[in-house]
């Protein structure tokens, strides 16, 4: 793997692999980029590695001057010198050259090393766990990682063939893993195209006449409401001083953390006692009923399954829909486009980032009949199953690389490299 020089008498190598420091087989290149505009600006990111940073920030995040920015060639390497210890680490790989930021290190690596191989190394967790101790100073209160400090580690350096056998296995795996995001990808569209279908225009071949409302035009037999007609109660979840009620373990309290598009996630909990959950009856949760984020990202909602029936939950707006509307078929109008356009506007904008009970009970929604309810749900739930289960699959097969690499790159698994005919 990876090691601070001072630990290298007493680490142990495999059988056939050497010891090199980074500073033998890389060094340091800053070029800036003067007045060639024309280049794109990149960012180095924890999860992606290097990324245009147009694309990953969906905007612009850069001033007018880049003059100073740093050219990052293909087949570079660049970190982020203050956020190196947190795997803010990659490899430019595609053309033509691009640039970052002055706050980034940008490396050539000379020889030795495939450069696939090169750059899994250098992102594995254990590799990042070493960067921690390699900071020099501060920038606002974080550590800076200097070339100099950076290029003193030690690398466990196998035979170039058997880097390669080792890098086209991770590779293969990284495919697998690519396409499956593809997948999970074209299935959001999918999903997505399928919500404005069925929540503006009802199931396919049901409605010939429409009408135009104040949400937009929606099937002739349907209503349109505010929620506060449409449901027997909206209130707010605890507000107040929360973490006095926690306990070790007791009745689940879900957060805004909990609370994902049509989703609710059952990691991170905090748990009041049954005593406290009595005192705060006013938010307890019941089967059907509607959670709804109000700050952060307002307006993220999820209907309340049958194990969490009896539940509570802090600062998340509660909606209990009449018997005129389903739970679920509300959660997903909210979290459409026409929800989330109604919700913004009901908050004034963007700039306002927090949804009120008032502004809740005042959102207008479409009410079809309760079996044309049903039906949309039933619909819907297909496609979210279908997404389940390759995203499940995509975590299993990212556990399943991390297993993979920690063996490979530390040589606790070997591999025959391919013998050239």
């Amino acid at each position: 793997m990876l090691f601070k020089a001072h630990e290298l008498a007493t680490a142990m190598c495999p059988a056939g692999w050497t010891r090199v420091r980074l500073a033998e087989i890389a060094q340091e290149v800053s070029v800036r980029a003067g007045h060639d505009t024309a280049l794109p600006v990149l960012s180095v990111t924890k999860h992606r590695g290097i990324v245009k940073a147009e694309d990953y920030f969906s905007k612009a995040v850069h001033g007018r001057d880049t003059s100073n920015y740093k050219i990052v060639r293909s087949g570079d390497f660049a970190y982020a010198t203050i956020h190196l210890d947190e795997g803010s680490l990659g490899r430019h790989t595609d053309t033509p050259s691009g640039i970052v930021s002055p706050m980034y290190t940008v490396f050539e690596v000379t020889a030795g090393f495939d450069p696939y191989y090169l750059e899994t190394l250098l992102r594995s967790p254990k590799s990042i766990v070493t960067y921690g101790s390699l900071g020099q100073g501060t920038v606002n209160r974080r550590a800076s990682i200097s070339f100099s400090a950076f290029s003193g580690l030690v690398l466990q350096h196998p035979p170039l063939p058997e880097q390669k056998k080792i890098a086209a296995i991770l590779s293969s795996v990284d495919e697998v893993i690519a396409k499956t995001e593809a997948v999970i990808a074209q299935l959001q569209i999918v999903k997505k195209a399928m919500m404005e279908q069925l929540l503006t225009k009802g199931m396919p071949g049901r409605h010939t006449r429409f009408k135009q409302t104040e949400i937009g035009e929606i099937p002739e037999e349907w209503e349109v409401v505010s929620l506060e007609r449409a449901a027997s109660r909206i209130v707010v979840g605890v507000v107040i001083q929360p973490a006095s009620y926690y306990v070790p373990d007791g009745i689940p309290a879900l957060r805004s953390l909990n609370v994902k598009d049509d989703e609710i996630l059952l990691d991170k909990l905090v748990f009041f006692s049954d005593a406290s959950n009595q005192q705060l009856s006013k938010s307890q949760i019941r089967t059907g009923d509607v959670l709804t984020v109000r700050t952060g990202v307002p307006g993220v909602s999820a209907c309340v399954p049958a194990a969490l029936n009896g539940a509570n939950c802090i600062d998340l707006i509660i909606t209990t829909p009449s018997a005129a509307l389903r739970g679920e078929f509300l959660s997903r109008f909210i979290n459409s486009d026409r929800g989330r356009g109604a919700i913004l506007k009901r908050q004034g904008g963007l700039a306002q980032q927090h949804f009120n009970v008032g502004e809740m009970k005042q959102l207008l929604v479409p009410i079809p009949s309760i079996e044309e309810q049903d039906l949309i749900i039933e619909r819907l739930q297909v496609i979210d199953a279908r997404l389940g289960v390759e995203r499940a699959l995509a975590k299993a097969i990212t556990i399943v690389k991390a297993a993979l690499s920690s063996s490979l790159l530390s040589g606790e698994l070997r591999v025959i490299p391919e013998v050239a005919e």
